[in-house]
């Protein structure tokens, strides 16, 4: 197979990664679900003391992801910021998802359709667009593999 060949399938990835998550980008956040860890992770950035007067179901590690972005941007732009980590993010699981169907079946084409089936799942299915928990832990198990 031509390097140009190759190429051209890199670059319609990353296109149909960002077509398919261009959108996200304007949301602060899609459910309470999502502003409830953003708002938490923003009161660490103010020294508020978590979890003393409410239990939380979600677990600590998870409000330390969010925490930079509120410690580095505005309050307004760190969700913002947080949705580009997220296509970032996505496009290094798409491209690992890839590299390790390449590495199993030693086919291009069944590796640039596994990466392109990834990006429809992460682009299509609402759960796919907030920023949780369940959402994070696919790279350290793709990395695990």
């Amino acid at each position: 197979m031509s390097k140009t060949v190759k190429y051209l399938g890199f670059g319609l990835v990353i296109l149909f990664l960002l077509i398919s998550k261009y959108h996200s980008i304007f949301y602060h956040f899609f459910d309470w679900d999502e502003a409830q860890i953003m708002s938490m992770s923003w009161a660490m950035t103010h020294g508020i003391e978590l979890y003393t007067e409410m239990p939380e179901i979600h677990p600590v590690f998870h409000f330390f992801i969010f925490y930079p972005f509120f410690l580095l941007f505005d309050p307004d732009t760190a969700p913002h910021a947080i949705r580009i980590f997220n296509i970032l993010y996505i496009g290094g699981v798409t491209f690992t998802l890839m590299a390790i169907v390449f590495q199993w079946l030693r086919c291009y084409w069944t590796s640039f359709f596994a990466g392109i089936l990834i990006i429809f799942y992460f682009g299509y299915y609402r759960w796919a667009l907030c920023s949780y928990g369940e959402f994070y832990t696919l790279l350290p198990v793709l990395y695990s593999l």
